[in-house]
């Protein structure tokens, strides 16, 4: 993150004012930039105006920095919730926020406290509505801004399952990454991903699943894919329904009706001539030449690749662990100690990044250097012992 005048600039930030910049340079619209950025028109408006007056800290929200006038305090928002949990856990939330302003004085709405109940895990799931009728959604104008991407288990050789992890470009429907893995893991699906910016080009937009590897449910924040989306800049939009991805769940459709009788044909039965097989003859030769169609604006908005080595850094699983004062650290269950001749005892009580690479390497630095693990053998202890 860099700091401007007081304020610390995101990725985002910067993210907002590139699309806000290439729009006020007349090289996109305003429906594109709206689309993504995922505001209105207007917004986008409001943006460039400021932007043009003030550069960067035009995209800032105007709040930034100050406190809500009518923020709760702990104590208060503690006390409610602890009601809501112990003393009425059997009221409904509407009936228990009744009880508790009347008990306590609480003014705040029920709308803010079912947040807090909410966040508290103590909400009760709504009625589910009945299923309403869904719009076709417009696709994205170039090809390059939106991917869509997710993971099919199926028995693609008719014996064993597979799992088929590939990306559809959401502009011309064109498959831009596929890859048979033995299950949907988060390096088999950075490999993915790596083998689409290789290949095109690092893209403004995934769509996915609520899946646990691409941060959805209790994963949410932590999830090592989602911190390799963010060092490249790709901005994760979650799907709430499968329909709302229909484009890529209609194309497992169709690998699975075309692709498993043309590896019969050919007698592909491993997943290495599998792979092989749909990258050199039934991607290219097939789907894309006949199932992909012209995106409404030539224009191709694929970001420039990272260098190779930087790829290499990104797609790893990133981990943190605070060093105890005799310099070590618990690692994969087991005792480390740390060493380092350069920073030394400036370790204790320090954050040290853990990044373990596919190839099954690991890289510890801590102060942006990096120190070496060796583990500890752990002490005999007899049945007696205290």
């Amino acid at each position: 993150m860099t700091a401007r005048e007081g304020w610390f600039v995101s990725k985002n930030d910067l993210s907002t004012y590139s699309v806000i910049d290439e729009f006020i340079q007349g090289r996109i619209t305003r429906k594109a930039a709206a689309m993504m950025l995922s505001r209105s028109e207007r917004q986008i408006s409001r943006l460039a105006c400021e932007v043009k007056k003030n550069g960067l800290p035009g995209v800032f929200h105007k709040n930034r920095g100050r406190a809500p006038h009518n923020k709760t305090d702990q104590v208060t928002k503690r006390r409610a919730t602890n009601l809501a949990a112990e003393k009425y856990f059997d009221f409904n939330l509407a009936h228990a926020h009744e009880k508790i302003c009347e008990e306590v004085g609480l003014k705040q709405s029920y709308e803010t406290f079912w947040r807090w109940c909410k966040a508290r895990g103590i909400a009760k799931k709504k009625y589910r509505r009945r299923h309403c009728e869904r719009q076709a959604r417009t696709r994205v104008p170039c090809e390059g801004i939106l991917i869509q991407f997710d993971g099919s288990h199926h028995k693609w050789n008719n014996v064993d399952t597979w799992v088929l992890i590939g990306g559809i470009d959401d502009a011309t429907s064109k498959v831009v990454g596929a890859k048979f893995c033995s299950g949907e893991t988060t390096l088999d699906s950075m490999a993915v991903l790596r083998l689409i910016i290789e290949n095109y080009g690092v893209p403004s937009l995934l769509y996915v699943d609520k899946a646990g590897i691409f941060g959805g449910g209790k994963r949410h924040g932590f999830a090592h894919f989602v911190h390799a989306c963010d060092e490249l800049g790709i901005k994760i939009i979650f799907a709430h329904s499968p329909q709302a991805k229909g484009r890529i769940e209609r194309l497992w459709n169709t690998f699975q009706d075309r692709l498993i009788p043309e590896m019969r044909l050919r007698g592909v039965k491993t997943m290495r001539e599998a792979n092989d097989f749909m990258h050199r003859e039934f991607i290219p030769n097939w789907f894309n030449s006949k199932l992909a169609v012209p995106a409404q604006d030539p224009s191709l908005r694929w970001r420039e690749a990272p260098a190779a080595k930087l790829l290499d850094h990104i797609f790893t699983t990133v981990e943190t662990r605070q060093i105890r004062n005799d310099l070590t650290i618990s690692f994969n269950g087991d005792l480390m100690q740390l060493t380092s001749s350069k920073v030394g005892l400036l370790l204790p009580g320090r954050t040290v990044e853990i990044r373990s690479y596919p190839n099954g390497k690991t890289c510890v630095t801590c102060l942006g250097e990096e120190v070496t693990l060796k583990p500890l053998k752990k002490p005999f202890r007899t049945r007696n012992s205290a």
